[in-house]
């Protein structure tokens, strides 16, 4: 992974663990992808509660309440990281952050 030259965005949540038989892997494997990248233009972004699947139409694995927000956040990191991935604002991810704060548990800007 160290190889990998490209800015990358990673969205994981703390319940994100996938169990299907003879392979567990914990939202940890994913923040260890993102570690490995060598890139400097990188994200992560690890949501507080939700599953694999909080960003399908199911509410059991976020819940009613966190699942749209979790999406709405998305869409909207998705957005801030084109934006500043392609130069049109240098500082959109630096602004989403803070507004999506309390969904965090985890926000590691490019470069850090």
């Amino acid at each position: 992974m160290g190889g990998v030259s490209l800015p990358t965005l990673h969205i994981t949540a703390t319940a994100d663990d996938i169990m299907v038989p003879s392979y567990n892997s914990g939202y940890e494997d994913r923040v260890k992808v993102f570690e490995a990248i060598g890139d400097p233009r990188k994200t992560l972004v690890v949501f507080a509660g939700g599953s694999h699947s909080i960003f399908t139409d199911r509410t059991n694995t976020g819940g009613a309440d966190l699942n749209p927000k979790v999406k709405a956040a998305t869409q909207a990191l998705s957005l801030a990281f084109l934006k500043q991935t392609f130069g049109s604002d240098t500082s959109a991810l630096a602004n989403w952050q803070p507004q999506f704060a309390d969904l965090l548990a985890r926000y590691v800007g490019p470069g850090k």
